[in-house]
């Protein structure tokens, strides 16, 4: 999918984590579903996953974990996952 030079583009990273032995990694462009991008395997259903960005030459990112644009039905924002798997002290 082809969003260079798109000021504003919203990409969206679906982590589903439901089914152990079909865990994945889906993206979203705009709010419009791209498609799985990644299967997992099943000695990761454990494992802390958490989203990295990277780039090259000239270009920006800003990262929002809550109040996002495109809520998509399902999954939890990164904040809001956190907050339930946190243990206060106390």
């Amino acid at each position: 999918e082809i969003f260079e030079a798109q000021s504003g583009a919203v990409v969206t990273c679906l982590l589903d984590r439901q089914d152990p032995r079909r865990s994945s990694i889906s993206y979203c462009l705009n709010g419009r579903h791209l498609g799985v991008a990644f299967r997992l395997p099943p000695w990761l259903a454990d494992v802390p996953l958490f989203p990295a960005i990277c780039g090259r030459e000239d270009w920006q990112a800003t990262c929002r974990f809550r109040d996002l644009t495109f809520p998509h039905g399902g999954f939890w924002s990164l904040e809001d996952a956190n907050r339930c798997d946190v243990a206060e002290d106390g």
